[in-house]
């Protein structure tokens, strides 16, 4: 019985439900104009995603500039290390 209730919560619960779901809650933070809430979302949701979309990381990466949060600026950064980006 527990590991049906552990099926269903996982299916539930994918770790691409939860990045979506603080990555839809950092951009209403940005409508907000709650940048330092916007970039603590957009850390918690790349925590559940080995590869988040290039936008999403551009987008922490300008709310923690706003933030001058220097520890997440490089955090998301080296996000930009999994893209193959040329200048």
């Amino acid at each position: 019985m527990i590991q049906l209730i552990i099926i269903v919560f996982n299916l539930i619960f994918s770790p691409t439900e939860e990045y979506f779901h603080f990555i839809y809650k950092a951009e209403n933070c940005i409508l907000l104009y709650k940048y330092e809430e916007a970039s603590k979302d957009y850390e918690t949701a790349f925590s559940f995603e080995e590869m988040p979309f290039l936008k999403d990381v551009h987008n922490a990466l300008i709310c923690s500039i706003k933030c001058n949060d220097t520890t997440r600026i490089k955090l998301f950064v080296s996000q930009f290390s999994k893209f193959n980006l040329s200048k």
